[in-house]
């Protein structure tokens, strides 16, 4: 068998093994929570629900902006504040995940040309509304082997982890970044991750949940084992996702402009509806957050009460993006074996 050949039979493996075999038109029981109304939010590529300041919820856009987070009512999707992140040139930022002791972490992590030499964290209390300037806590992470592109980080105990983004899986690394005050950390590998991930976070509970642009996966801990997947809402290009503080909640969002955001529940898992309590990633760990209070628990059952008639949007054929970007190669790599084929004919 050919060179040539040999590579379009693993590419058309690779791409059947990537696409999950569920019905296309699957339904998504999810509901619209808020819709980011504001010109400054076009590119919406973290977010985070407050666990300090109920009704909030955090993002960020992609690259090219300042170094700032912007605050977005939930009840009506409009920015109420933005915080500037002091002597801070952002390069990449693309996730965002709650800490313990009411903070926020925000990840300079992406890296598509794979050419950085670290990323970086920034820490800050949670913003409220209006608009402020604070000195972040900067931390630089480095990685095993050489740059990795990256998209979604989570915090468990005093560990924050990074997914990196790869179309044949990636990898979960982790730093003790709130186990000192160091200001740079390496980066190590604990276990591989699902395809193009382009966001995580951890539900109150433990388990930890991944998106890609079509489906989310429930991951366990300490094993990082893949317990089920779920469809998505469709949505333009699916690059967000946060937890709720209480419960098995997560918004799920897109970029672009006028951004809906929608919420959904996370399905159980096996162990889960057996009652089989599972260890947590770190000795010590405790669920992302506790509960805040009576109050806090009210507001946000109230938010997710919220309905603005979007009901049971309609899933994303799964694998869309990997499975057209895999026809395309085989399609290419076809013509250009055919190409060569035809050159190397004799003259008649």
């Amino acid at each position: 068998m050919s060179t040539l050949r040999r590579v379009l039979v693993v590419v058309a493996v690779l791409a059947c093994g990537m696409v999950p075999a569920v019905a296309q038109g699957d339904d998504v029981d999810a509901r619209l929570a808020f819709r980011i109304n504001d010109d400054r939010v076009t590119e919406s590529s973290g977010l985070s629900v407050s666990r300090t300041r109920p009704g909030l919820a955090y993002t960020v856009n992609d690259s090219g902006d300042d170094a700032r987070v912007l605050t977005v009512s939930m009840r009506t999707g409009a920015v109420v504040g933005e915080t500037r992140l002091a002597g801070v040139e952002a390069v990449d930022v693309e996730a965002m995940a709650p800490a313990p002791g009411g903070r926020l972490v925000v990840g300079d992590i992406g890296d598509n040309g794979g050419d950085r030499e670290s990323v970086e964290l920034y820490v800050i209390a949670e913003p409220g509304t209006g608009d402020a300037d604070v000195e972040p806590r900067r931390v630089s992470l480095s990685y095993p082997g050489g740059p990795r592109d990256a998209e979604a980080l989570l915090v468990a105990g005093r560990q924050v982890y990074v997914v990196t983004k790869s179309i044949l899986g990636g990898q979960v690394l982790a730093a003790p970044v709130f186990a000192s005050r160091h200001d740079a950390y390496g980066l190590r590998a604990v276990a591989s991750a699902p395809s193009v991930v382009t966001d995580a976070a951890r539900l109150a509970d433990g388990d930890v949940v991944m998106r890609d642009y079509d489906r989310g996966y429930v991951v366990d801990l300490p094993g990082w084992r893949v317990r089920r997947s779920y469809a998505l809402p469709r949505v333009e290009q699916g690059e967000t996702m946060a937890a709720a503080p209480h419960g098995r909640r997560v918004y799920v969002g897109s970029e672009g402009s006028a951004s809906p955001v929608f919420v959904l529940r996370v399905p159980q898992t096996a162990q889960r509806a057996q009652g089989q309590p599972q260890q947590s990633g770190t000795a010590g760990d405790q669920p992302t957050e506790p509960a805040q209070g009576q109050a806090q628990a009210q507001a946000q059952r109230e938010q997710d009460g919220d309905d603005d008639g979007l009901d049971r949007p309609r899933a994303r054929p799964p694998g869309y993006i990997v499975a057209v970007a895999a026809v395309l190669v085989i399609g290419l790599l076809v013509r250009r074996y055919r190409r060569r084929r035809r050159g190397r004919r004799p003259p008649p």
